[in-house]
């Protein structure tokens, strides 16, 4: 069953959410791999881990997504910046690119933007501009 969902834990906890407010995203990969377990080796949990918060089962604006993932961030990525340097590259280059809202996905090392509908494919041209070998696409939420 296809729809948006928030994975939590080491991935085995999902939980449905509802329908996402309209935004496009841009998934973005240095081209290099970074071993799950070798990310979760390098973890300094609990240390590093944040405290679940409740998911809302839904999201009246993109405003209000954005300032709940902000909230979140990714328990993951100090540790998978460490094995893999590029991780932090590419956040920076969404960053300059002008992504309102950039994090990495899972334990990297893709990382993704979050950016008005309709501004994906500008935000992925800029993007290809400061990081021209690097694999990246654009598209929209799934749930949108």
């Amino acid at each position: 069953d296809a729809g948006p969902a928030w994975m939590s834990g080491i991935g085995h906890q999902v939980e449905r959410v509802g329908d996402l407010p309209a935004a496009d995203i841009v998934l973005v990969n240095p081209r290099v791999g970074v071993a799950t377990r070798d990310v979760f080796a390098a973890l300094n949990a609990p240390h590093d881990m944040q405290a679940a918060q409740a998911v809302p089962q839904g999201f009246d604006s993109a405003a209000d997504l954005l300032a709940f993932l902000k909230a979140q961030g990714n328990d993951l990525q100090p540790a998978a910046q460490t094995i893999e340097p590029e991780i932090a590259d590419c956040l920076a280059a969404l960053k300059q690119a002008g992504a309102p809202y950039h994090a990495m996905s899972g334990s990297g090392a893709t990382c993704f933007a979050l950016c008005p509908p309709g501004g994906g494919k500008a935000l992925a041209a800029r993007y290809r501009t400061l990081r021209e070998r690097d694999w990246v696409m654009a598209g929209g939420l799934l749930g949108s």
